[in-house]
């Protein structure tokens, strides 16, 4: 059996504000909207990242503090503190950093979508996880930690 990639889906309690936010804000495309029956919204980035927004509600999901969701979206820009000041600027949060790696060499942080789902952020230069390697520490903890500060653990990630 082969499985294929598709989208990451993300219930929450506004589509319509939501779509909005990752469209204007994040740059995703709306590939196809669903209104008839539930709301659905399929979203890609012209580098091919794919997103779901559907009603949590719809669905039969009660979201809880979002914070401390087990999936996160994790995208790459080229620079980091270039991105949290368009976020900023745009009303997101940014949870943690920007964080320079020192080990790697490349720059990280954390921020929310409007509804508190939590997103990872890092540039170019951070290598990818190869195969059989494994992450070595939990997430960084939530909410935001000062910018000097490195949370626990992220800096091993890809030791």
């Amino acid at each position: 059996m082969e499985i294929r990639p598709r989208e990451t889906v993300i219930l929450v309690d506004d589509v319509e504000t939501l779509v909005a936010w990752y469209r204007d804000v994040l740059g995703f495309k709306d590939v196809q909207l669903f209104e008839d029956g539930y709301h659905y919204a399929y979203m890609e980035t012209a580098s091919g990242i794919k997103i779901g927004i559907g009603s949590a509600e719809e669905m039969g999901v009660v979201p809880v503090d979002r914070s401390k969701n087990t999936a996160i979206l994790q995208v790459e820009v080229d620079d980091v503190q270039q991105f949290f000041a368009h976020l900023e600027q745009a009303g997101g949060a940014v949870t943690f950093g920007p964080s320079l790696d020192d080990k790697g060499k490349f720059w990280f942080g954390g921020f929310a979508d409007p509804e508190g789902n939590p997103c990872w952020v890092v540039d170019k230069n951070c290598p990818s996880l190869r195969p059989g390697s494994a992450m070595k520490v939990a997430p960084p903890p939530f909410p935001r930690q000062k910018a000097t500060r490195h949370p626990p653990g992220i800096l091993a990630l890809f030791g």
